[in-house]
């Protein structure tokens, strides 16, 4: 939808889908050094952010040569994730910050998403059997149109059904109870 030229949709399409998991590791890194910052550890922060640029830098060239654009964004997933993942090592570390809750959710909010991407990508589907397999901007805006809403409905609804909502949200989650039948 974003691409003019049918290479660029190919190409780009491809490393936008890749990218978006590693902004979720990115968010991550922010929150966890915003955390590190609160109980006087920042230069943790910036030394975790060196590991993590190093990393990037050595993983980079090999990841780039076997993968081509998706190994720059592997290298960049990897890289960020250590960091965030020092972050949260450092943070258990200084206030005995009890992880496993944070595992759990985080599984079940893993397991929503592939139940959302599941559905995403059989909308997506159903969205483009009117139209040919030729790419055009018309069909990638229909697909997204349908796509989008629905995917995100059902990740809606799942985590308010398993309550993961309500343990994210607290009360605030009863105004959306007329949503979910």
């Amino acid at each position: 939808m974003l691409y003019e030229v049918q290479d660029a949709v190919k190409f780009g399409g491809a490393i936008l889908s890749y990218y978006a998991p590693v902004s979720l590791f990115f968010a991550l890194f922010t929150v966890s050094a915003a955390i590190l910052q609160g109980i006087n550890r920042q230069n943790f922060a910036v030394i975790s952010l060196a590991v993590g640029l190093v990393l990037k830098i050595v993983l980079n060239f090999p990841l780039v040569s076997l993968f081509q654009g998706k190994g720059a964004v592997m290298a960049t997933g990897i890289a960020v994730l250590t960091a965030a993942a020092l972050n949260l090592y450092k943070i258990h570390r200084v206030t005995g910050f009890n992880v496993k809750p944070l595992y759990k959710q985080s599984l079940l909010i893993a397991i929503l998403t592939v139940a959302m991407a599941v559905v995403v990508i059989a909308a997506r589907f159903i969205a483009g059997l009117p139209f040919s397999d030729d790419p055009s901007r018309l069909k990638f805006v229909i697909q997204t149109l349908i796509a989008v809403p629905t995917g995100g409905y059902v990740y809606l609804w799942l985590a308010y059904k398993t309550t993961l909502l309500q343990r994210l949200l607290g009360d605030r989650v009863n105004r959306l109870a007329k949503l979910f039948p």
